[in-house]
Formats: structure tokens, C-alpha cells, sequence
């Protein structure tokens, strides 16, 4: 069918509802009515209740904290072992259900898991995936020597001390080759100074054992001094100390941050960014400043990058300082960033050696297409990034959707993810695919010449090196099983006849980015 409305003028995957929903309206009670984000006030979310203890007395060994308890393992899986070595994934003799993971193993017990890689060798299944991962535990287990040899002169530190140390360590070699460049801002020479006070002291503490990572408990730090004993992390309480020591520069809240570093994003191409709303994987959120909460702004954001932490530009935490300026009835800047959390060190997906990078407590929400918010705000940490570089990367999200919204997706060929505050949003915003989702469109197809209209328009555009697309990851996408991903002779698997496209591509798309 060339036009009208019949279901062959969708694409392949799609399916009309309509009939289905009208269906269950008759036998299942009514859907929880979508909305009520007009109900929703200024006032951040219930943070709990504060804690008990005063800044004096320390929370652990006592009977309001306890540390938590290591996640419950399965049992150990083994298979029999064969008469002639299995060295083929596809080798018809693989016992069913084998797997090369070792979830009943610590992973970061080095030593179990190389007692296990010889194990795995003796069972002659795979052998070589094994005598190669054994070689990268045992260089992992060299670094962690090294790392332990390094603070001999504090003995009796635990793992996670040591561990600690070592990043700090690092983020203190940064910070004073930052602060010997000469074109460094003064202002940002301040930051880092008071960073590196803080660091200094911290380590001297973890040194004398005076103070113990303990997960779920964190001190608070102001120019190198220690403001409290280990206690949980409360928003509102950080708020007031934080205020209290004018802790815009200068302060750290110890135990907050990942205990080696926090990832900043995955590794991707660098391309022109899409025309705002196209990619799909914008959402816009709303941001505030804790200390005046009148002045907000919303800002687009990438989402799903991985990162483990919001980031924004400097300009956007310029402009946030001048709309609380303005809410305030004056012109300008407001003098104060926000509350400062401390630093912490991030690395790419790419690897390689951390980066410095403050956080900062900012409040965020959401708005729905009505404009009403989906939530309650919430504070959460972010890091600034300098929007005059380079091809800076986009504004990150981070985890935060993750915690406080419903998301879905369904394989509809958009790759388009719903947010919603009601759980019937699974039923009455995500689609349903039929038949089946086997059929169901891809993203993109490995060396194809053709992809859906609608997701190929949402994509950035590509370096003129990718054909057509991105290229599939091995075990990843529309390849035969056939061993990773790959086909009897070793070449890329061949694909079914792709289904008649639903229109031209856009302009200028498959093209290299600006």
C-alpha cells in the first residue's frame, strides 16, 4: 500500500493498539491518572532525618551505623572436564550453560581469582581465554603490590586506605602542576589551593589512622581542617556547615566521592552536535542553586552516557549566578558558586590517568511537555566543564533520572526512552511492538546502506570513515551467532535483506560532522 492509513504504511515492527487498549479498558480497572507535577512544591525533597550524634562523636562501632554487608554470592559452578581440550566457543561438545564468569569470587579477591584461572585451565574448556585473563590479574596484582609497598611507612592501613591514598596522591600531583602554570586563573588557582589543603590533611589522616574509609559515612573539611567525626551525609546538615564555613572554596566532604574515581563518559566519536530535541537521548532538566532558589534555568542534557556525575558548562553556572541575582531584584552575578563538595578524579572510558574535577551541590527537577514537574527537586553533585574549549563534550545527565523517574523503552526502531512519574506509564506510553520483538527495526546495521527514516535522522552525523553507520561491536547487534559475533569464515555475518526504507535519508546525512 502506497497511502492511506492501512498498517502496511507503517514501518515493519509497528503496530496499531488502539483495538487491544479499548479491550483491556473493559476487563482491567481504570489507569492511574497521569500528571499531578502541579502538586509539586518548591521545597526540596525529605532528606530524612538528620543525624543524632554531634560533630564530636564518631558514628562508627556504634549502634546507628552499620557498614554494609557484602552483596550474597551463588554457589560455584563447575563442569566436567573434557577428554579432548575444548578450544572452540562453538565447539558442538560445550556443556550447556558454561559461562567464563566467576560470580561467586570477589572481584577484586586478585588472589582467588587467579587460583581459579589455573583451575579453569586444568578443566580444559577455553584454556587461552584463561591463560590470558590470568596474565591481566597477575599485572593487576603487581599494581596493587606496588600500591601496598608505596605506604610501608603506615603500616596496618586497610586495602581501601591504601587505595584511597592512591588517587589522592595523584590529584595532589595535579593540582600543584596546575597551580605552577602560569596562566591559571587567580580564581581558579584559589580552588585548587584550598584542594590541595584539604588533600594534604586527609592524607596525613588516613596515615595516622586517625581516620578509616567507611562506606555510607563521610567528615566534612574546610581549608585542611577536619570539621567532624565520621557521620552519614545529610543535604540539609552539609547545606549549614558548608555555609558556615563559606564553603563556595575551600571545603570537602570526604567519603562522598568514589573511593578510586568516578567516571566522567564513555568513549564516543566527536561529531557536530544534532539540532536540539533531535538526538535521542536529550532530556531537559531544571537546575537552581541551593542558596537561591528563585533564580532557575533549564538546560538540555545528554542522557545514558554512563557518566557517573552531572556536568554542565562554566557558562551555564555564569548564567544560573546571574538568574539568582536577578530573583533577588539586583543585576549582575551572584558573588557565591554553590555549596562545594570537594574534588574528585574522573576518567573516560578511553583510560589512562585521572583528571581533577570539583563537585559542586546544585537542585534539579523536571518538567513535563505541560510544563508542570514530574518530581520533587533533589540536590545533586556536578562538575563544571569549559565550554570555550575544543568540541566540548555535552552537557551529562549522570545517574540522577535513574533514581527519581520511570523510564522504558521499547524496540519500535526510535530508540526513543519515555520518562514518566506513574508506574501505568509502562502500559500507556511505551509501545507495544507485534508480532514480536525479532522483527522489531534496528538502530543500524553492520555495513548496511539503510536504516529506518526515524532513527536515521536522530543520530549524529558520523566521521566519513564509518560506513553507513556505526560499526557493530563484536557479540553486540544484528551479527549470526557464530562466535563472536562473527560468521563461519571470520568476515562479518550476512544480514537479512533490509525492509524498503520509509523514505530518503535527511541531508547530508552519513557525512562527516562538522
Amino acid at each position: 500500500m502506497t497511502g492511506g492509513r492501512g498498517r502496511d504504511s507503517k514501518p515493519p515492527g509497528f503496530y496499531s493498539e488502539g483495538n487491544l487498549a479499548a479491550k483491556r479498558r473493559k476487563v482491567e480497572p481504570p489507569e492511574e491518572e497521569e500528571g499531578g507535577g502541579d502538586e509539586i512544591g518548591e521545597e526540596i525533597a525529605d532528606q530524612g532525618d538528620l543525624p543524632m550524634l554531634g560533630f564530636d562523636e564518631s558514628y562508627v562501632g556504634t549502634p546507628y551505623w552499620t557498614p554494609p554487608a557484602p552483596p550474597e554470592r551463588p554457589a560455584r559452578q563447575t563442569w566436567p572436564t573434557p577428554e579432548e581440550p575444548i578450544t572452540y566457543a562453538c565447539d558442538p561438545r560445550m556443556p550447556r550453560g558454561w559461562h567464563y564468569d566467576e560470580p561467586d569470587l570477589d572481584p577484586n579477591d586478585l588472589d582467588a581469582q587467579i587460583i581459579r584461572c589455573d583451575e579453569r585451565i586444568a578443566n580444559q574448556i577455553l584454556s587461552d581465554w584463561f591463560v590470558r585473563r590470568k596474565k591481566e590479574l597477575e599485572r593487576l596484582k603487581e599494581e596493587r603490590d606496588t600500591m601496598i609497598e608505596a605506604e610501608s611507612g603506615s603500616p596496618g592501613l586497610s586495602l581501601s586506605v591504601i587505595r584511597r591514598l592512591d588517587v589522592l596522591k595523584d590529584m595532589e600531583r595535579q593540582l600543584q602542576a596546575k597551580l605552577q602554570a602560569t596562566e591559571a586563573k587567580e580564581a581558579k588557582k584559589e580552588e585548587d589551593r584550598g584542594h590541595l589543603s584539604n588533600i594534604i590533611a586527609i592524607m596525613a589522616a588516613y596515615r595516622s589512622r586517625e581516620l578509616e574509609w567507611n562506606p555510607g559515612l563521610v567528615t566534612y573539611w574546610s581549608h585542611g581542617v577536619q570539621l567532624c567525626q565520621p557521620r552519614p551525609f545529610h543535604y540539609e546538615e552539609f547545606l549549614r556547615v558548608n555555609q558556615e564555613h563559606n564553603g563556595h572554596t575551600g571545603f570537602w566532604v570526604e567519603g562522598l566521592t568514589p573511593l578510586d574515581s568516578a567516571s566522567e563518559k564513555p568513549l564516543k566519536f566527536t561529531t557536530a552536535s544534532p539540532a536540539a530535541g533531535n538526538f535521542i537521548r536529550d532530556v531537559s532538566l531544571v537546575l537552581r542553586l541551593p542558596h537561591c532558589r528563585d533564580g532557575r534555568f533549564t538546560f538540555g542534557f545528554e542522557e545514558d552516557s554512563g557518566a557517573d556525575i552531572m556536568s554542565i558548562y562554566d557558562a551555564d553556572m555564569d548564567y544560573l549566578r546571574e538568574q539568582a541575582r536577578m530573583a533577588m531584584g539586583q543585576g549582575g552575578f551572584h558573588p557565591l558558586m554553590p555549596p562545594m563538595l570537594g574534588a574528585c578524579s574522573h576518567v573516560t572510558a578511553a583510560g589512562g590517568a585521572g583528571f581533577v574535577k570539583t563537585w559542586w551541590a546544585i537542585e534539579v527537577n523536571m518538567t513535563d511537555t505541560n510544563g508542570a514537574y514530574m518530581t520533587s527537586w533533589d540536590w545533586t553533585p556536578c562538575t563544571l566543564t569549559d565550554n570555550t574549549a575544543f568540541r566540548p563534550c555535552e552537557r551529562l545527565s549522570g545517574p540522577w533520572l535513574r533514581y527519581k523517574l520511570y523510564m522504558g523503552s521499547a524496540p519500535d526502531g526510535t530508540g526513543v526512552t519515555h520518562i514518566f512519574n506513574l508506574k501505568g506509564g509502562f502500559k500507556t506510553r511505551v509501545p507495544t511492538i507485534r508480532p514480536n520483538i525479532l522483527n522489531a527495526t534496528r538502530p543500524w546495521a553492520y555495513n548496511a546502506t539503510w536504516a529506518p527514516a526515524q532513527v536515521y535522522a536522530t543520530y549524529p552525523k558520523l566521521p566519513p570513515a564509518m560506513p553507513s553507520g556505526i560499526l557493530a561491536k563484536e557479540g553486540v547487534g544484528p551479527l549470526a551467532s557464530g562466535g563472536m559475533g562473527r560468521g563461519a569464515l571470520g568476515g562479518p555475518a550476512p544480514l537479512p535483506a533490509p525492509p524498503p526504507p520509509l523514505g530518503p535519508p535527511p541531508p547530508g546525512a552519513g557525512e562527516a560532522g562538522a
